[in-house]
């Protein structure tokens, strides 16, 4: 098969072309999940290192944290 076009129709592009629209959008998807739970890491670093600490709602937002990374990293490509 040729993968540079022009052998085997038009219908190769426009399924290529839907696939790697659902991978960008898995991927975004993933770059959001991923840029959210950093933003609570850093958040619960923060709270962590206050004075006085807040331990408690550090290891809430610890915990969501970890919680969206697992997410992320299982979607499929």
């Amino acid at each position: 098969m040729n993968r540079r076009g022009g052998g085997g129709g038009g219908n190769t592009s426009e399924r290529e072309g839907s696939s790697t629209g659902i991978l960008t959008e898995a991927l975004e998807m993933q770059r959001q999940m991923c840029d959210e739970a950093m933003g609570l890491v850093n958040a619960g670093v923060a709270m962590q290192n206050a004075s006085p600490p807040n331990a408690v709602e550090a290891e809430h937002k610890l915990t969501r944290a970890v919680d969206i990374m697992e997410q992320a990293l299982s979607i499929r490509y």
